[in-house]
């Protein structure tokens, strides 16, 4: 499960190639803007909407991470009443 986990939380970030090219535009036309003599136009290197995942991939993560618990929880829970059997 922990491996499926692995794969799937990556769904939960963003992009990393979108800010990629992003940045890539502003650098190319801050550099078109210097060599043409025209002044640099000022804006924010980060895009104006903070990265929000879809609801399929929160909904997905969310079963994967409720089965690593439960999957550990349960065997936990087993032994010890093994050994209060044992005990009593």
């Amino acid at each position: 499960v922990a491996a499926f986990i692995i794969e799937s939380y990556k769904q939960l970030q963003p992009n990393s190639s979108d800010t990629t090219v992003l940045l890539l535009a502003q650098i190319s036309q801050q550099l078109t803007a210097l060599f043409s003599g025209t002044p640099i136009p000022v804006s924010s290197s980060q895009p104006s909407q903070a990265f929000r995942p879809s609801g399929s991939p929160v909904r997905v993560n969310t079963l994967w991470f409720l089965s690593l618990v439960l999957g550990l929880t349960y065997p936990l829970l087993a032994t010890l009443m093994q050994q209060w059997v044992r005990r009593y």
